[in-house]
């Protein structure tokens, strides 16, 4: 690969990216501090949610405790 065509093929990629990056916005900024407050109880009922937290609770309470661990 030529010299120019390398040149053209990176300033074509830098293109694309530059392009990628205006379509995603500035995705460095930081939340709001208390941007958690809008989540707060979206599962409040919800018997979905209930179910994937007590099938969680029932494997963590499945596996052994260090000191059940056979050496």
């Amino acid at each position: 690969m030529s010299t120019t065509e390398l040149q053209e093929r990176v300033t074509l990629l830098e293109r694309e990216v530059n392009d990628i990056k205006s379509q995603l916005g500035n995705t460095r900024t930081k939340p709001h501090p208390q941007a958690w407050r809008e989540t707060v109880g979206i599962f409040k009922d919800d018997p979905v949610f209930d179910a994937i937290v007590k099938k969680g609770r029932e494997y963590r309470e499945s596996q052994p405790y260090p000191e059940d661990v056979e050496e």
